[in-house]
């Protein structure tokens, strides 16, 4: 669910999170993000800096606009931000996760995780992992095809895009409130949610991202 600080939706939210989503979604804070990580954006994401004609722009120039707004539309902008509430449902069987190893939509270009988790929520698991691929002598990863996924998905109760056995864990973030993961989305920014053990309480977090224009 996206948090609307700029439209009609914008009375249901206090003033603190209308501040939240404001700034989470403008240029200054695009500019904050570069500070951190505009040399990893300009390898992964080098077109950014290429218009549409063909002629070299700077990245601390591109026009952002909130995601999913008039002015959002390509051409209209360079970058599109957004800052969304998630909401895992509680687990009521078997440990689940809310997703296995995958990568993210390839026109996101950073994603942003802040979790929110309840004192009263004892789960285990709901951890983000990061994973690397260990395809040998150059190969890639291959990523289930839909029949593949489908199975995966009957068999585990959650959806998976890539093997898990082809996958090595390099890092790990507790699911803890005010813990916060940041990244720049690529086609190696694999990543998962372990299972979590039974909970009365949802999986929280808000998601802060920024992608092209293109969604």
């Amino acid at each position: 669910m996206t948090l609307d600080a700029h439209g009609a939706a914008a009375a249901v939210l206090s003033p603190l999170w209308r501040e939240f989503v404001r700034y989470h979604t403008s240029h200054a804070f695009f500019l904050e993000v570069l500070d951190l990580f505009e040399d990893p954006i300009r390898k992964q994401h080098g077109y950014l800096e290429r218009s549409p004609d063909g002629v070299s722009r700077v990245l601390r120039d591109l026009r952002t606009q909130v995601r999913y707004t008039a002015g959002a539309a390509p051409g209209a902008c360079d970058v599109t931000m957004d800052a969304q509430v998630g909401i895992n449902t509680p687990v009521v069987g078997r440990p689940a996760s809310v997703r296995g190893a995958h990568v993210d939509n390839p026109h996101e270009i950073y994603a942003a995780l802040l979790y929110m988790r309840d004192e009263r929520d004892t789960a285990t698991g709901g951890a983000l992992e990061v994973y690397r691929c260990t395809a040998g002598g150059g190969q890639v990863c291959r990523a289930y095809d839909a029949e593949e996924r489908s199975a995966r998905r009957a068999k585990v109760g959650y959806d998976v895009q890539f093997d898990p056995q082809t996958m090595e864990t390099v890092a790990s973030v507790p699911y803890k409130a005010n813990t916060l993961i940041m990244f720049i989305n690529s086609n190696q920014s694999f990543h998962g949610v372990t299972p979590r053990s039974q909970s009365a309480y949802p999986r929280r977090l808000v998601n802060v991202v920024g992608a092209a224009p293109f969604l």
